[in-house]
Parts: C-alpha cells; structure tokens; sequence
C-alpha cells in the first residue's frame, strides 16, 4: 500500500467535544500511525489561539 497525502474535512472537530471530534481524531491518528499524511480542515474558534491548531496525531 502506497502512501497518501489525506484530508478529512469536517465543521465538527476539537475543542468541540464530542462523538465525531473522537472519530475524526482517532481516524487521523490511525492513518498516520500507517504512515500517511493526514491534515484536518475545520473551521476556525476565536477563542483557540492560533498555536494549539495544529495536532500531531503520532
């Protein structure tokens, strides 16, 4: 299997809490953990500084 360069788009993501959030993270984590590059697009909080935008999912 070859690797990929991924998105997943969703509205719903962190900090949000919730089922989705979860699943959305926990498949980003597991497609990285296989080596792909995974990027989560979601809208943005004005609440969350810029910083803690970016996850590592390793």
């Amino acid at each position: 299997m070859g690797r990929y360069k991924i998105a997943l788009i969703s509205d719903w993501y962190f900090p949000k809490l919730g089922g989705i959030e979860y699943s959305m993270h926990a498949l980003a984590k597991t497609l990285s953990m296989h080596g792909h590059e995974v990027n989560v697009i979601t809208r943005s909080y004005p609440e969350v500084p810029e910083y803690s935008m970016r996850t590592e999912f390793r």
